[in-house]
């Protein structure tokens, strides 16, 4: 069996140079050496790698040859397994699941989690360590939705790919298959999947769209709490009610922008400056009408956009 590139299994001397913390700096109590591509050397146990790992059980079963015909005295002839990985990414890799290691139970950022995703699923097969890695990406669904979605396509975890894909509503449908930044992170997910997603995002910002005055009875007799005391009585002739005007000029604002970006905070003041302009048509409004509509977007109007949304499944 031929080992990949960028790993050999070999007998050789070790370097002099600044070993890594405990435990994988104690030569006494180890029978194999990790050695990073700078050179840094782990001490470990063959037993607990194989135990751990499929490939690196595969590995050790292979015949050694000994690079080392001069002189094994330095090190006494332990085997060392060449790796790719960088020592700093080595030592958190292993501090994930290396029993006796001080535990890695959060990772310093995104990039770090995918690179330790990747080396300990699909590379070295340790399959143990699904569930934190599984929790780790559940983090960072809101920052890294489209990445995120394809890392739980890639490994199955359906649970996750729905909430990442949810998250991807925050931003506009043309950026999942437009952005050039995303081709790299959408490699590993098929047509199928990429296509499932843009489906469901497309389903998505027409069911938000469509959530309208109408859809939620915006009217002086279904719901009057919402509207000002003055407009309503005095039943001025440009609108019988200014807070309904502006709820009404509000939804008409940001229907469009859901229909592109059904995630996206509807709260935001952005989408709420023709609605003021129409408070500002009443005193007693433009001093309660913020408040009105506040409590109209808070109470009625998200609940029915996540109410839409939440009827659309991710068929993946």
């Amino acid at each position: 069996m031929r080992l990949p590139r960028g790993l050999a299994l070999v007998f050789s001397h070790l370097d002099p140079m600044s070993p890594p913390s405990a435990p994988f700096n104690s030569p006494a109590n180890s029978d194999t050496i990790l050695r990073s591509c700078d050179g840094i050397n782990f001490h470990v146990h063959s037993a607990v790698l194989s135990l751990a790992s499929p490939f690196f059980n595969t590995m050790f079963t292979l015949p050694v040859e000994d690079h080392d015909k001069g002189g094994a005295a330095v090190d006494k002839g332990l085997p060392v397994v060449e790796v790719s990985e960088s020592s700093e990414l080595l030592d958190r890799f292993l501090r994930v699941w290396y029993p006796g290691a001080e535990m890695l139970v959060e990772f310093s950022g995104f990039e770090e989690l995918q690179q330790i995703i990747e080396l300990t699923l699909s590379k070295y097969d340790i399959q143990s360590v699904a569930p934190l890695l599984r929790h780790g990406l559940r983090h960072h669904l809101q920052e890294k939705s489209v990445t995120a979605f394809a890392i739980a396509c890639k490994y199955d975890w359906a649970d996750i790919a729905r909430a990442a894909a949810k998250e991807t509503l925050k931003h506009h449908i043309s950026f999942l298959y437009l952005d050039e930044r995303l081709a790299k992170q959408m490699q590993g997910i098929s047509v199928a999947q990429l296509l499932a997603l843009l489906r469901y995002h497309a389903q998505c910002s027409r069911n938000a769209s469509e959530v309208s005055a109408a859809t939620l009875l915006v009217t002086d007799e279904a719901i009057p709490s919402y509207f000002c005391g003055q407009c309503y009585t005095e039943g001025r002739r440009r609108h019988s009610s200014c807070t309904r005007a502006a709820i009404s000029r509000y939804l008409e604002e940001v229907a469009p922008i859901l229909k592109d970006s059904p995630g996206i905070d509807i709260r935001d003041l952005i989408y709420l400056s023709k609605a003021h302009e129409e408070l500002a048509l009443c005193d007693a409004c433009r001093r309660d009408g913020l408040r009105l509509l506040g409590t109209f977007i808070k109470d009625a109007y998200l609940p029915a956009i996540h109410q839409a949304i939440d009827k659309v499944q991710l068929e993946i």
